[in-house]
């Protein structure tokens, strides 16, 4: 599957403020089809959870039934996504829409923070020298709008190594995961004044 899906309806959007469901979105776009047992064993999560979950994002759209195959002694029902990549499309004047995407996001770093708990946790983190796997860092900039183009482009193209990493993965290599805020800032009058002396 390669045509791309945009997420843009309004009960998509409120869909993906669990962590867990936004999880099996990842799941489902890094490895493609998976059955319910599958994706138990990639999020250490019991099954009766997932079946809630998935079939709040077969409701909606976000996932689809792509086969039954034969596991054991019975049939399986393999899940995917309905299109790759995902996008969501929404717009800034739809207060109940912003709601829901202010939702995502916040599910978004609740997810970062327990992934990163969780690696302290299994003592997989390393702070120093070539081994470094974990970068946390907030910061500000000033930027034009040409070079804001420019900046999503570069943070474009790390997502993209990510989504496709799954294609070209070793034996040796570990799951990793991103997550990535741009936004602009509400500036006081002072600080603008600040930085047009500066």
């Amino acid at each position: 599957m390669t045509h791309h899906y945009d997420i843009i309806k309004l009960d998509q959007l409120k869909a993906l403020s669990s962590p867990v469901r936004g999880e099996i979105i990842d799941l489902l776009e890094l490895f493609g089809p998976l059955s319910i047992a599958e994706l138990a064993e990639c999020m250490s999560a019991n099954l009766d959870s997932l079946y809630y979950h998935i079939r709040i994002l077969q409701r909606v759209g976000l996932v689809i039934q792509k086969e039954k195959r034969k596991a054991a002694r019975q049939q399986e029902v393999v899940f995917d996504l309905p299109g790759r990549p995902m996008h969501v499309i929404y717009q800034p004047t739809e207060t109940e829409q912003v709601s829901a995407l202010i939702r995502s996001i916040s599910m978004m770093l609740r997810m970062a923070a327990r992934n990163i708990a969780a690696a302290f946790a299994h003592k997989l983190v390393f702070v120093k020298g070539r081994k470094r796997n974990v970068i946390h860092a907030r910061t500000l900039g000033w930027f034009t709008d040409d070079e804001i183009v420019e900046l999503q482009n570069q943070i474009n193209k790390t997502i993209s190594t990510f989504k496709n990493s799954a294609r070209k993965r070793q034996e040796d290599s570990k799951l990793y995961a991103l997550t990535t805020i741009l936004t602009p800032l509400v500036v006081s009058k002072r600080e603008r004044k600040a930085n047009d002396a500066s």
